[in-house]
């Protein structure tokens, strides 16, 4: 309580040094700042905590990729915290790495007109991105379902097999970017008091990638990174 009192007090310490300002703009960040100072500080002193999540990812490619690729194994690792009453919110931030093999679609820019060729090639995507959830709360304490949903970065390596029909020869790798988000859910089990494990699907979404093109011959890729994924993690909560 003198904690929330003390917070609150130097919140209107500041929104009154800023009402000595001449700039109007500059009082109401000043004022907005503090406000939320106080919620974050009131709303941490609550049920916070920290986490570290490493995670096993399998993930198959959606049709909308334009390639069809083989299940893939990949793992990644979030950090973050939780706070709320029960810990319900989550924030963090995750990155993680996938392998793909398969059949991708290319285009051949030396022939006449639009051909697309599906080629066997793999790709490496490298999602790095911020990550919100929000917890359930059950009758069995230990069984907790969330909703969540990510939002970031990923680049993308893409090689493709130098013995295809057509496409031997030159470069056989090219990268490029693109923004990600994700949508999903799952459950986490309690096995401790600082302990974890969760099972979760998401469905990985993104823009089309800024460039995918081999030269010599020339040709590229219509790779867009949208793909299923299931994750395994484990847990671990720092007080």
């Amino acid at each position: 309580m003198a904690h929330t009192c003390s917070v609150e007090l130097l919140s209107l310490l500041l929104i009154e040094v800023s009402g000595y300002h001449k700039n109007n703009m500059t009082k109401r960040i000043l004022g907005l700042g503090a406000m939320v100072f106080v919620f974050c500080a009131t709303t941490f002193t609550a049920d916070a905590a920290f986490y570290v999540r490493p995670e096993v990812q399998f993930s198959s490619l959606a049709p909308s990729s334009h390639a069809d690729g083989d299940i893939a194994v990949g793992g990644g690792l979030a950090w973050g915290g939780v706070f709320g009453r029960d810990q319900r919110f989550d924030v963090g931030v995750e990155i993680t790495r996938t392998r793909y093999k398969g059949d991708f679609d290319f285009r051949n820019y030396n022939a006449p007109g639009v051909q697309w060729t599906k080629v066997p090639a793999t790709c490496e995507v490298t999602p790095v991105q911020a990550t919100f959830r929000y917890s359930f709360t059950t009758k069995n304490k230990e069984i907790r379902p969330y909703l969540g949903m990510a939002f970031g970065y990923s680049w993308v390596d893409i090689h493709n097999s130098t013995s295809s029909p057509g496409y031997v020869g030159g470069s056989n790798e090219s990268s490029g970017s693109c923004w990600t988000g994700s949508l999903g859910g799952g459950v986490s089990y309690q096995l401790g008091r600082l302990t974890s494990i969760e099972f979760g699907y998401r469905y990985v979404f993104s823009d089309s990638i800024s460039s995918f093109d081999f030269l010599s011959p020339r040709f590229g890729c219509n790779f867009r990174y949208n793909a299923h994924v299931f994750t395994l993690a484990d847990r671990k909560s720092v007080v």
